[in-house]
C-alpha cells in the first residue's frame, strides 16, 4: 500500500541558526574585543612606565630639578635666592676685609713716618747734647761750642786721634766751675769725663 506524499510543515530547519545560537554568538564576540582592548591598554600604560617613570616622580623632577648655578634661572626659586644671598654675603665680607687691610696700610704708613720723625728728633738732640766719654766729631756730635756744668773732678780734651797717647791732645782743661769749650771741625774726637751734661751753645 502506498503511503500518500507528507505536506510540508513550519519546523525549523537545521541549518539555519536560531534567535538563542545569535545572541550567543554576539556576547562571545563582543568578550573578545573588551578582552583585547584591555590587553592593549596594559601594554601602553606598561609602555609609558618603564620610557619615563611614573607620573609622580615626573612631576616632582618638573617642580624641582637639579640646582643649577646661580646665573642661570631656576624653577626651584628657594634654592636659587639662597644660592643669590650667599654670594652676596660673601661679596660683602671681601670688601669688608679690604677695607679693613687698606686702612691698616695707612695706619703702618702713618706709625712709619713717626717713628722716622721721631728717630731724626732723637739724633738732633744727641748731636746736641751728649754726656762723659769720647765723642766722634761729624760722627756722634757736631762741631760748635759747648757748655757744661762742670765740676771739681771735671776734665776734657780735645782730640786729633783716639790712640791714647799724649801727642794725640789737642787741648785740654780741668776747669773749677762752669766749663765752655770749641769743638773744631778739624778735629776728630772729644772726651770728657765728670763734667755733667754738655749742651751746644752755638
Amino acid at each position: 500500500m502506498i503511503n500518500p506524499p507528507v505536506e510540508p510543515t513550519d519546523a525549523p530547519n537545521p541549518q539555519t541558526p536560531t534567535d538563542a545560537e545569535h545572541t550567543a554568538k554576539g556576547k562571545t564576540s563582543r568578550r573578545w574585543i573588551f578582552a583585547a582592548a584591555g590587553g592593549i591598554l596594559a601594554i601602553l600604560v606598561v609602555a609609558a612606565i618603564v620610557a619615563g617613570g611614573s607620573p609622580s616622580d615626573a612631576t616632582a623632577a618638573s617642580q624641582c630639578p637639579t640646582p643649577t648655578p646661580c646665573d642661570k634661572p631656576s624653577p626651584c626659586p628657594t634654592a636659587n635666592d639662597s644660592c643669590k644671598e650667599l654670594e652676596k654675603q660673601l661679596t660683602e665680607s671681601a670688601s669688608a676685609l679690604d677695607q679693613r687691610a687698606e686702612e691698616l696700610d695707612q695706619r703702618e704708613a702713618a706709625l712709619d713716618a713717626r717713628e722716622g720723625e721721631l728717630t731724626l728728633a732723637e739724633e738732633a738732640a744727641l748731636a746736641e747734647s751728649f754726656g762723659a766719654g769720647i765723642q766722634l766729631i761729624g760722627a756722634d756730635i757736631e762741631p760748635g761750642q759747648y757748655r757744661a756744668t762742670g765740676g771739681s773732678m771735671c776734665y776734657w780734651e780735645r782730640l786729633n786721634a783716639t790712640t791714647g797717647d799724649f801727642d794725640a791732645i789737642i787741648a785740654n782743661d780741668l776747669p773749677s766751675g762752669q766749663a765752655i769749650v770749641t769743638i773744631l771741625p778739624s778735629d776728630y774726637a772729644f772726651s770728657s769725663s765728670d763734667c755733667g751734661l754738655w749742651e751746644k751753645i752755638g
